[in-house]
């Protein structure tokens, strides 16, 4: 929970978050010695949100390509805090899902109902048995600024870097609600979700309900990483 208001007041506090999730984050990186470089200047820095922006967009045409490169990347991230998103979600729903499962995972949640609207989640999970010092349970009211915003974070920390080629991931919350997003409509706006790994069931305020299977949700995972793959294939055929 402390990463959806941690970095919520500023840029600095912002790049340091992002400076945060590329430390945690495994598998090989491109560029991030120059994104690190490029959030360690704003971080001593401490700009206002437009200055922010301002030297962002002046960075993007540094004559150092690994400067600009950081700097354009880390101005997209930001812009897309801010963006008006859908016409009906601020922000897509496959990101809004996959967000909130990356922050479920992290929480160490097995079993979740969650409330989504357009304006904020409501949030009741269930931990593994030893969750430590947090408890078994929790609640979390989440506004969609901090969901917004944490889905910026983690795309400015994201960008560059390989999966593990293990797919170790593939069956957390993050990818799977990810799926599970692509596939619920844009204009309903509500919906309340019931959490399970082996079950995710999404009903929207009209009442329509969708329930998708940890095997459905597996071999859609399974055909979107070979899509990747060859998509990745034929951009690099020399390689």
């Amino acid at each position: 929970m402390q990463g959806l208001t941690a970095y919520l007041s500023s840029p600095q506090t912002w790049c340091r978050y992002v400076l945060h999730l590329l430390d945690r984050q495994g598998g090989a990186a491109d560029g991030t010695p120059y994104r690190e470089l490029v959030l360690a200047y704003f971080i001593q820095r401490d700009p206002t949100a437009d200055e922010f922006a301002e030297q962002l967009g002046r960075l993007a045409a540094d004559p150092c390509r690994g400067i600009a490169e950081a700097a354009a990347l880390l101005r997209a991230a930001w812009q897309r805090a801010r963006g008006e998103g859908e016409a009906t979600w601020p922000m897509d729903l496959a990101e809004l899902l996959r967000t909130l499962g990356a922050l479920l995972d992290e929480a160490g949640a097995r079993v979740a109902r969650v409330m989504v609207t357009t304006e904020g989640v409501q949030l009741q999970l269930i931990r593994d048995l030893g969750a430590g010092e947090q408890g078994p349970a929790g609640n979390w009211n989440v506004p969609l600024i901090g969901l917004q915003l944490e889905s910026s974070a983690r795309m400015a920390a994201r960008r560059g870097r390989v999966p593990p080629a293990d797919g170790a991931a593939a069956g957390g919350h993050e990818a799977r609600l990810r799926i599970v997003g692509f596939q619920l409509d844009q204009s309903a706006h509500t919906y309340e979700l019931a959490i399970a790994p082996h079950l995710i069931v999404a009903e929207s305020e009209s009442g329509d309900t969708q329930a998708f299977t940890a095997e459905q949700l597996a071999a859609r995972l399974e055909a979107a990483f070979a899509a990747r793959e060859t998509d990745a294939a034929v951009s690099q055929p020399g390689q």
